[in-house]
């Protein structure tokens, strides 16, 4: 069959259908010669649509459908793995912020335990200095003190010594002065 006369074949379809009143008769008598090859094709068309249908759709479709069913569990799976993966990201997200706050904590105490300690340790250092310089004060004090009575007895025992030169000799205004003067030295020495 060749496809020029499948063509003119609506055109002697039409024709055959208002009863073959066209003048041209070859047209007819080459629709009527093809008729049985056209009976023939479509039959063949039928049974292969059958043999297909009964042996090959089945297992095609049914291929199709596994396929089919692979892929949608697939696209499930990697939809569970994809929420997984977002769940497993945020816990992991919030634990670092857990250990972020828990450091930024920890720093905080420890720098608050070191302001508390230098504290302490300032106040400790006051309160030495302070008792330091108490103690000094009062060495000072006992120093002077000491040496006021030193001094004391030493102007007690220079005037006594003084006064008994004074008794044994008598006085005259040059012997004052030497006495005096000698007293004054001594007093500069000690």
């Amino acid at each position: 069959m060749n496809f020029e006369l499948l063509q003119a074949l609506p055109a002697l379809v039409t024709a055959a259908a208002e009863g073959g009143h066209e003048s041209d008769g070859s047209v007819v008598s080459q629709f009527i010669a093809m008729l049985p090859d056209i009976i023939t094709v479509i039959l063949c068309f039928f049974l292969v649509y059958w043999i297909l249908k009964k042996y090959a759709y089945g297992p095609i479709l049914s291929a199709i459908d596994e396929r089919r069913d692979r892929i949608e569990s697939d696209l499930k799976r990697a939809e569970e793995l994809r929420l997984a993966a977002e769940q497993g990201w945020s816990e992991i997200e919030q634990r670092l912020q857990t250990v972020e706050e828990e450091a930024r904590r920890k720093m905080q105490d420890l720098l608050n335990d070191g302001k508390q300690s230098a504290d302490e340790i300032r106040e400790k250092g006051r309160q030495d200095s302070e008792a330091l310089l108490d103690k000094a004060r009062e060495n000072i004090q006992y120093e002077t003190q000491k040496a006021r009575e030193e001094l004391k007895q030493d102007i007690v025992n220079l005037t006594l010594h003084a006064t008994e030169q004074i008794i044994r000799e008598r006085l005259d205004d040059q012997k004052h002065r030497d006495l005096i003067g000698d007293f004054l030295n001594r007093l500069e020495r000690n």
